[in-house]
């Protein structure tokens, strides 16, 4: 019994990739001053190799609470994570911050109430979307104390959210599938993360860019050293981690790394990597025409 109770208190392997990888963040990638480590699930499965442990775990684990979620660029499959004590501990400092200033800028009562009905939501809601009804709750709770006679209205609120980075919409559309109730504008949002939006474009220019240098060299072969001083300038814009981008990629199957015995670290294309680098450049040119 003692033994079975340890190895259930042992983290797994997916929970101990995780632990590294939030630790092994640049303090450039760290967001919101520092406070919030921000990983990609890719990253996540170039150390652990079963994608189906990776994505079960993270369900497991985003529904228990312990780990937030938000999609990455415009794939459902690739999501950022983030520690849910982190996402606490900005609110916190966040809410801190607004009730210092309280004194000197007079109440900001709609950036007081967004907050705390963001950490409200946090706590309660295990969902990958956010409804405006969700939100109109939320404001109704005995926890969100309203600092003016007449709250704000439920929309109002979400937009504030988007703003603050925590949420954005869903979808634009009124359309529904079958059996499904159309969802208006502006009705259903998506969790998101402050400041994320930078971090996410630098990924993507990034992974274009080794891609790019890969496709260039022959059979889509290059040395580290190549790759390194080919994305330095990207890499110094976008205020990424050669390391952090080259695991999100590995972990996409968009390419793989050898070391050679004395030659030196190399990165190659996979067949993957290649249909990849073909479909951006041709998105690239459509968006020139």
């Amino acid at each position: 019994e003692e033994e079975a109770a340890l190895a259930a208190a042992m983290p797994s392997d997916v929970e101990a990739a995780l632990q590294v990888l939030f630790a092994d963040v640049p303090p450039g990638l760290r967001l919101c001053n520092g406070l919030l480590p921000l990983i990609t699930v890719a990253q996540v499965y170039a150390i652990v190799r079963d994608r189906t442990e990776v994505d079960h775990t993270v369900e497991e684990l985003r529904a228990s609470g312990k780990l937030r979620t938000a999609q990455l660029g415009p794939r459902r499959s690739e999501l950022l994570l983030a520690r849910a004590t982190d996402c606490d501990a900005v609110l916190g400092n966040t809410l801190s911050m607004q009730h210092h200033h309280i004194g000197a800028d007079g109440l900001d009562s709609l950036g007081i109430l967004s907050t705390q009905v963001v950490k409200l939501l946090m706590g309660h809601s295990t969902s990958a979307f956010i409804l405006t009804g969700d939100i109109a709750a939320a404001l109704n709770d005995s926890s969100v104390r309203h600092s003016t006679p007449t709250p704000p209205k439920a929309v109002d609120v979400a937009h504030h959210l988007a703003g603050l980075g925590w949420i954005r919409p869903s979808r634009a559309a009124t359309g529904a599938g079958p059996n499904e109730a159309p969802i208006a504008e502006g009705e259903e949002w998506m969790w998101s993360f402050p400041d994320s939006g930078s971090l996410v474009n630098g990924l993507l220019q990034a992974r274009h860019e080794v891609l790019c240098t890969l496709k260039r060299q022959r059979l889509g072969r290059a040395s580290l050293q190549l790759v390194q001083n080919s994305t330095k300038s990207i890499l110094r814009v976008t205020k990424l981690d050669l390391r952090y981008v080259l695991r999100d990629m590995e972990g996409l199957e968009l390419i793989v790394t050898e070391q050679p015995g004395l030659r030196g670290c190399s990165l190659y294309l996979t067949p993957q990597g290649q249909q990849e680098v073909v479909a951006t450049s041709s998105k690239g040119r459509k968006r020139q025409r």
